[in-house]
């Protein structure tokens, strides 16, 4: 967890813009808006991470997606001009994920639309016609076996590109 940090052309020096960020940042195309991992926590752990949207400045903070339930994500957000964003769709937690013969969970690669209410709108599934190995994944790591079966898996970030 850290800090983002711009150049100031006002005081010829750098100043935090955004406070609790995790390693992920990507600045739109136009450089009008910021994709941060907000991180919120809690006794020293991280309770809540969030996909949201700035500005430069920092300010006018939009949550887009809680992603939380994957401490790890399978695909980076990346920006697709300045009002279209590619990303894994949301996980359900309450929903059992299918995990393949190799401890993978795959997800689909889908291009959303920016709203001006900042909601994340599909608009394609670019992946749904790839072949399952070419799809991002995160690789289920087995819960130690003293833990009850009820608790979380962790996760590793994977990407497979090829065969």
């Amino acid at each position: 967890v850290g800090k983002l940090f711009t150049w100031s052309r006002a005081n010829n020096g750098i100043c935090a813009i955004a406070d609790d960020i995790g390693p992920f940042f990507s600045l739109s195309p136009d450089g009008k808006q910021i994709l941060v991992e907000k991180v919120s926590l809690a006794d020293n752990q991280i309770s809540k991470r969030e996909l949201t949207l700035i500005k430069p400045n920092g300010s006018d903070g939009r949550v887009l997606r809680d992603i939380t339930p994957t401490p790890d994500l399978p695909l980076w957000p990346s920006w697709r001009g300045n009002s279209e964003i590619v990303f894994c769709p949301p996980v359900d937690i309450n929903k059992p994920q299918r995990v393949d013969a190799d401890g993978r969970v795959r997800f689909d690669a889908v291009l959303y639309k920016l709203t001006e209410t900042f909601d994340l709108q599909p608009i394609k599934t670019l992946s749904e016609s790839w072949p399952p190995e070419l799809k991002p994944f995160y690789k289920v790591q087995p819960a130690p076996s003293t833990a009850p079966t009820t608790l979380p898996v962790s996760f590793s970030p994977l990407i497979r590109t090829g065969t």
